[in-house]
């Protein structure tokens, strides 16, 4: 697994353990049956909340998976990370990357990501009802990576034009 600040971030998206006070059993919760918990280490909050994912995969099955996705980012416009795993081709390595996503109560969950429909940051963005003004800021080149300074930046802005 991933070791992050002493934590097994892996196991963060796919269940938690929760134990009462005085009781030496605990108790193993899945996304599909909690929909948020969190917890403090080393003075980080770590949040994790619910949702559906839906992936592309052969298998009908597959195609719809429940996760813990960690919340960074709280504004306007949510953003969150998933933590997954691939292999190299002939399976000798797995190799670690995230998956980000936007989310609001409105047009729901997103994932960040290059596709034929959003060709950059201010396509995706646009789909959210940001102000074009401000977009018209955002370089062209901006990669999706810049996300989390984007929407810093993007609610800052806001308080600014109120």
């Amino acid at each position: 697994g991933l070791i992050v600040n002493g934590i097994d971030m892996e196991w963060c998206h796919l269940e938690v353990r929760f134990k009462e006070y005085n009781n030496d059993r605990f108790q193993t919760f899945t996304p599909e049956e909690i929909l948020e918990y969190g917890f403090n280490y080393k003075s980080t909050d770590y949040i994790f909340h619910t949702f559906k994912l839906e992936l592309r995969s052969i298998f009908k099955d597959e195609r719809e998976n429940y996760r813990f996705l960690n919340l960074i980012y709280q504004g306007e416009i949510s953003l969150y990370k998933d933590l997954r795993y691939a292999s190299f081709s002939d399976n000798s390595q797995f190799y670690t990357y995230y998956d980000y996503f936007l989310f609001d109560d409105v047009i729901g969950l997103k994932k960040v990501e290059l596709t034929k429909e959003i060709e950059t940051i201010s396509d995706l963005l646009l789909i959210y009802g940001f102000e074009k003004d401000f977009l018209a800021g955002i370089p062209a080149k901006a990669k999706f990576k810049d996300i989390k300074m984007i929407l810093m930046k993007y609610n800052s802005w806001l308080y600014e034009h109120e």
